[in-house]
């Protein structure tokens, strides 16, 4: 463990698909504990150098690892063993040296993944599976998951943290607990009563607007905001990496019934396009249509801030009109990502418009 005089130190696991969200959270815990306590990419060895004794100089003088996990955390590959059974995978060393080492691991699900069970990972590190995970979501909700991070990490942390906080400020860490003051008489040790209750009063107040607030603003953007419709679609993108194989229900007439529905949508599904030679696989969600360009675009303008709400600011939004007044407005994160989309129709035969969510598979690009 590290020198208890010396600033902690935090080392950031993670996998490279999930670099993006990784980097926010890893921003964020530079930002409350230091530059001086983070640590990430201890897999950038030099060339020659052995991984495994960089990554053991790395970890066992830390406090504290925090392993990042995402949809594909495994490294699932196609007619191939998982990449976490591989003895040479960095993120599998990682883990077994901080377990042997007896650095504590907090795990962080983000977007909607889960804990791996036991039978997915290698003997060496089974025990991973059991440790109770914290989740960070990349939508509105980002903030408040990244508070409850911090206090999660502080009390790992423990006296270094509270040490280091009293220096800086004078004030104990908000979660360790302070040690009270000697009363001096009962007219002093009035005071701080005082002050808690005012504090107090505060506190409530401050916590009543924001849940009004909060209900208000759910109110107004409409069904899909709902953290399951963005869970859903969470889990739509990750298993759009592998072709939605997870998710393929029972097939009809070249389509898949999606074992994932949205919430607010409707009639869910994985189909492949065919064009140029070239086979697509996207998933496809749609609403009751509507009679009026106007109402098509005014419900496409609520799908597009429940959507990006959910994505966060890595997502980049591009429109596109078409013709006869129809638009796709398509959201990319990354090259190698899915494509979330939100499209209209026009459909002449029934004289109505439609809205479909769609996620196209990183081979559609």
């Amino acid at each position: 463990m590290a020198d208890a005089n010396n600033s902690p130190k935090i080392v950031v696991s993670y996998r490279r698909a999930d670099s993006a969200m990784s980097g926010r959270i890893f921003d964020r815990l530079v930002e409350r504990f230091g530059q001086n306590s983070l640590f990430i990419d201890i897999d950038n060895i030099p060339f020659g150098g052995d991984f495994r004794k960089h990554i053991a100089d790395a970890l066992t003088s830390s406090d504290l690892l925090v392993a990042v996990i995402g949809r594909d955390w495994l490294g699932r590959r196609e007619n191939a063993t998982a990449r976490i059974m591989n003895a040479a995978d960095p993120v599998r060393v990682e883990i077994e040296t901080a377990m042997r080492s007896s650095v504590p691991i907090l795990p962080v699900l983000i977007d909607g993944a889960v804990m791996p069970d036991p039978e997915q990972l290698p003997d060496s590190i089974k025990e991973f599976a059991f440790l109770n995970a914290l989740e960070i979501e990349s939508g509105r909700d980002f903030k408040v998951h990244i508070q409850r991070l911090f206090g999660a990490v502080a009390q790992f942390l423990g006296g270094k943290v509270a040490a280091e906080e009293a220096v800086a400020s004078g004030t104990p860490v908000g979660l360790l607990s302070p040690t009270p003051a000697p009363v001096k008489d009962r007219k002093r040790s009035l005071l701080p009563i005082l002050l808690g209750s005012l504090l107090l009063a505060a506190l409530l107040g401050g916590t009543l607007w924001f849940l009004l607030r909060e209900r208000s603003s759910s109110q107004s953007t409409g069904p899909t905001a709902a953290p399951e419709f963005c869970k859903a679609l969470y889990r739509v993108i990750a298993e759009a990496r592998t072709q939605f194989t997870g998710i393929l229900g029972p097939q009809s007439s070249g389509l898949w019934t999606a074992r994932i529905q949205a919430p607010g949508w409707q009639d869910c599904t994985v189909r492949d396009w065919t064009y140029e030679g070239k086979t697509i696989r996207y998933y496809s969600c749609s609403l009751p249509t509507y009679q009026t360009l106007d109402e098509i675009n005014a419900r496409l303008n609520v799908e597009r801030v429940n959507v990006k709400a959910c994505l966060g600011g890595e997502w980049i939004e591009h429109q596109l009109p078409l013709d006869q007044g129809q638009e796709t407005v398509t959201y990319e994160a990354g090259q190698n990502d899915p494509i979330v989309g939100l499209r209209t129709s026009y459909y002449d035969s029934s004289k109505d418009w439609t809205l479909r969510l769609t996620v196209d598979a990183p081979q559609a690009r």
